[in-house]
């Protein structure tokens, strides 16, 4: 199984900074040396790591293994980090080991798109970037109906609701917090 980490600093409440980590797989990132400070309030920043799994599960099968290994499935919540993703997958060769798309974290429950880290999805309030006519939320005898949500490839990896028993690659998240960290936001 070919793992790939790329580590994105989210800065408290200003603006998003990264660094991406070529050439490094599995989970031993060293990353104390990306944690920068606030230059306007000194605030500690938020590091989180995204992983790409390209064995492909279902959006359950995706997050139970993001669960086992400390993290849950990726939460893409903004602009910035939306390109950061989609300039990692297309600038490390990854466009061509992925089938359809990668599993994120998003996921309809009980009426709304909630985040695996339970943060609700508002229209028109949060970043989202759909596919046009997306979401859809199509039925299928088969599958039931779309709840699940992939970064699309043939749809340059905008979001497409799509059956969540079907087998995608996916991405995970795990909120680091290095050594010298006085707290861990989660």
């Amino acid at each position: 199984m070919k793992v790939m980490v790329i580590s994105i600093l989210l800065v408290l409440c200003y603006h998003l900074h990264y660094q991406q980590v070529a050439g490094l797989t599995g989970h031993d990132v060293d990353i104390s040396s990306l944690v920068q400070r606030n230059t306007q309030d000194s605030e500690l920043c938020d590091c989180v790591e995204y992983t790409f799994h390209h064995e492909a599960k279902s959006w359950d099968g995706a997050q139970d293994s993001c669960v086992s290994q400390g993290g849950m499935l990726a939460v893409v919540p903004d602009e910035s980090t939306h390109q950061a993703l989609l300039d990692y997958i297309t600038n490390n060769g990854f466009d061509s080991l992925v089938n359809r798309g990668y599993w994120i974290g998003l996921h309809y429950d009980n009426g709304n798109y909630t985040w695996t880290n339970d943060d609700q999805l508002i229209s028109n309030c949060h970043f989202e970037t759909w596919v046009p006519g997306e979401p859809n939320r199509k039925k299928n005898r088969r599958f039931g109906t779309q709840e699940c949500i992939q970064m699309w490839k043939s749809n340059n990896y905008d979001w497409d609701d799509d059956f969540c028993a079907k087998a995608k690659q996916y991405i995970c998240m795990n909120y680091m917090c290095p050594d010298g960290c006085s707290e861990c936001v989660e």
